[in-house]
């Protein structure tokens, strides 16, 4: 399993993998801290199956974000 991490937060990027694999078991854990940074990782060749995305980005509006990327 592939997940993406997308945060503002330093603190997150360095948690979640961690809680990510304790949950999960074997998972690739990548980290972004914007949103751009995010949908490009997610748009390239290596897709997450999981994206676990913060809603309060700066620059963001709420669930605009994920709209984005549906």
């Amino acid at each position: 399993m592939r997940a993406l991490v997308i945060d503002d937060h330093p603190l997150i990027h360095e948690i979640m993998p961690a809680v990510l694999r304790k949950a999960l078991g074997e998972v690739a854990v990548a980290t972004e801290a914007t949103l751009e940074a995010g949908l490009t990782r997610a748009a390239g060749a290596v897709q997450p199956d999981l994206v676990l995305l913060d809603l309060g980005l700066p620059g963001c509006e709420g669930l605009s974000a994920l709209e984005q990327f549906r």
